[in-house]
C-alpha cells in the first residue's frame, strides 16, 4: 500500500495488519534457507596439518608456526600463500543442496561418495581428525594434488 508495507492475515481470521515489507521475506523462507551449510567448522589457526589423498597419491602437509612444510611425497618448505588459500577454499565451503537427511548406499552411490575419488584429513589438536570425502568426479583435491608440484611448493 505504502510501497514499504503489506497486509498480512491469518487463514482463520478476519482480522488483517499492516506490516512492514521485509517481514514478508522472512516468512518466504525454505526449511534449506534455515539451515547451517557449513561443511567444516574448524579453527584456521589450530590446524596442524593437510592430508589430500587420490588415485594420483598422497600430498601430505605439517604446520610449524607460520611455516607450512611438506612430508609426503617429498620433504620440503610449502609456499604458505597456497596452502593458506587452500584452507581458505576448504574451510569457506558451504553446502549447495541437502539430497537427503538419511541416505541409502544407492544415494550415496548415485552422488560419487560410494567410492571417493579422493578425501581430506585436517588434523586439529584435542579433536578428532576432519576428514572430508570428495565425489568420484574431478575434484578440488585431485586439482590441489595435481597443482601443487606446478606451484613449486
Amino acid at each position: 500500500p505504502t510501497g514499504g508495507d503489506v497486509y498480512v492475515k491469518q487463514p482463520d481470521s478476519a482480522r488483517v495488519f499492516l506490516v512492514s515489507s521485509f517481514i514478508d521475506d522472512t516468512f518466504k523462507r525454505t526449511a534449506f534457507d534455515l539451515r547451517d551449510k557449513t561443511i567444516l567448522t574448524l579453527e584456521r589457526e589450530k590446524i596442524t596439518g593437510l592430508t589430500l589423498t587420490s588415485a594420483s597419491g598422497t600430498v601430505e602437509l605439517v604446520r610449524k608456526g607460520a611455516n607450512w612444510n611438506f612430508v609426503k611425497p617429498q620433504a620440503m618448505r610449502a609456499d604458505y600463500a597456497t596452502l593458506e588459500s587452500i584452507l581458505t577454499t576448504l574451510i569457506s565451503a558451504q553446502l549447495q543442496k541437502y539430497v537427503t537427511d538419511m541416505p541409502t548406499p544407492s544415494d550415496i552411490a548415485q552422488y560419487g561418495l560410494a567410492r571417493p575419488s579422493a578425501s581430506v584429513v585436517l588434523p586439529v589438536p584435542d579433536r578428532p581428525k576432519k576428514i572430508a570425502t570428495l565425489p568420484s568426479a574431478p575434484t578440488f583435491a585431485e586439482q590441489c594434488i595435481g597443482r601443487i608440484p606446478r606451484c613449486g611448493i
